[in-house]
């Protein structure tokens, strides 16, 4: 297993075709030559952190919150963090989605009628059974994959086999840490570092969406992402508790699939799922026809709120456009084309709600302003992920793949 792993901290030679052009700014933000990734599974050190990404981290340090440092707190059902003593979490604008706030920009639920599939942790024992099963169903496209930057690097075959089928790759982060006890610097570098691997390994396209390990995030962590990188931060709005099969077993989180495809429309479904490994795959591939025989639009997080897959490109096939690190968080995403639009998948109208409150006036994409008014959506919408201990297991297995 050393062996494999080893080869998470090297470029990867067979990585898809670089499309940046060398005069392009962005080339020195995410160089497809002469840097050596992190080492997997810890979190990248600061003194490795290209310069050019530190430098927009200080170009844009009054924009971000001044939210204190977390500490978690670890137990086997909770991955709540605590803040230091005295600290009002309100009052501050902390604003944490592990106590269940979030913001009108975060990306919380689906669009009435939409069951979005998103999977964390990939690539992982589970991705080809999951791979193989959307591909039978042409469903490929309308996944979203948070990939952990990691794992990719150390498994990219894996990769490459959802992304040559069309499968919508997102960040995930590099390490799979917490990201609020992390200093904005070693923030920078989880999600900077994920970014530079999705975009070695997909000919140059830089991931537009995010989502939090563990649900861990603040408005600091928010603000880092979005004013750095322009990422979008997705959460969810329903946990399979697919995590908990090893020691639950299989039963609660078929009972759980089974009443969101017979129960209401509105909001929509953005579900936490997991392809770490085959148990989690094999419950959605059991119960996928039920969403669809219920009328369920089946839809990856990009095409629900009619944007492209990536900042600058529309999909997987799509042209890469040239990207400066200042667009990357002050212009957002190139614009949709018909092939990533909702309209043109049968995807649900972009004016739907993806925020907490669930009203059309919650977009659920960030404007780069101060951080909006909280909300909070009610405790049975709020999920965990998997034990770091699972992870590594399956990241390590992942590796040898």
């Amino acid at each position: 297993m050393i062996p494999a792993l080893l080869l998470a901290a090297l470029p990867i030679a067979a990585a898809a075709p670089w499309a940046q052009p060398e005069d392009s700014p962005v080339y020195g933000l995410f160089k497809r030559q002469g840097h050596t990734y992190p080492p997997a599974l810890a979190v990248p050190p600061v003194s490795g952190i290209p310069q050019e990404w530190l430098n927009k981290l200080n170009a844009v340090k009054d924009q971000i919150a001044n939210n204190p440092i977390s500490t978690p707190v670890v137990s086997a059902d909770s991955n709540a963090v605590t803040y230091p003593n005295g600290t009002n979490l309100e009052a501050s604008g902390i604003c944490a989605y592990t106590t269940g706030c979030t913001t009108k920009d975060d990306i919380w639920a689906g669009p009435d009628g939409a069951f979005l599939i998103t999977f964390d942790d990939g690539p992982g024992a589970g991705t080809t059974n999951l791979s193989d099963f959307l591909e039978s169903k042409q469903m490929s496209t309308h996944a979203t994959h948070f990939m952990i930057g990691g794992s990719i690097v150390g498994a990219p075959e894996l990769f490459k086999g959802v992304f040559d089928r069309g499968g919508h790759i997102a960040s995930h982060t590099w390490s799979h840490s917490r990201m609020t006890i992390l200093s904005n610097e070693q923030i920078v570098g989880e999600l900077g570092w994920t970014m530079q691997a999705i975009s070695d390994n997909t000919g140059g396209r830089l991931p537009l969406f995010w989502r939090p390990p563990y649900g861990d995030l603040d408005n600091r962590v928010r603000d880092v992402a979005k004013k750095v990188f322009g990422l979008e931060t997705v959460v969810w709005n329903r946990d399979s508790n697919d995590w908990k099969i090893a020691r639950e077993g299989k039963a609660p989180v078929e009972k759980v699939f089974d009443d969101w495809a017979a129960g209401p429309k509105s909001p929509g479904l953005n579900v936490l799922m997991h392809e770490i490994n085959t148990g989690t795959v094999d419950i959605f591939i059991a119960k996928f026809q039920k969403f669809v025989d219920a009328g369920w639009k089946v839809l990856n997080v990009a095409e629900a709120f009619n944007k492209p897959m990536y900042f600058n490109a529309a999909d997987n096939k799509a042209q890469v456009t040239p990207m400066t690190i200042d667009q990357l968080g002050a212009q957002g995403a190139a614009p949709a084309n018909s092939s990533a639009s909702a309209s043109a998948s049968g995807g649900a109208s972009a004016g739907a709600s993806a925020g907490a409150s669930g009203s059309a006036s919650h977009s659920g994409f960030a404007s780069g302003t101060a951080a909006p008014t909280a909300t909070k959506p009610s405790s049975a919408s709020r999920g965990f992920v998997a034990p770091v201990a699972t992870i590594v297991v399956a990241v390590l297995a992942a590796a040898l793949i």
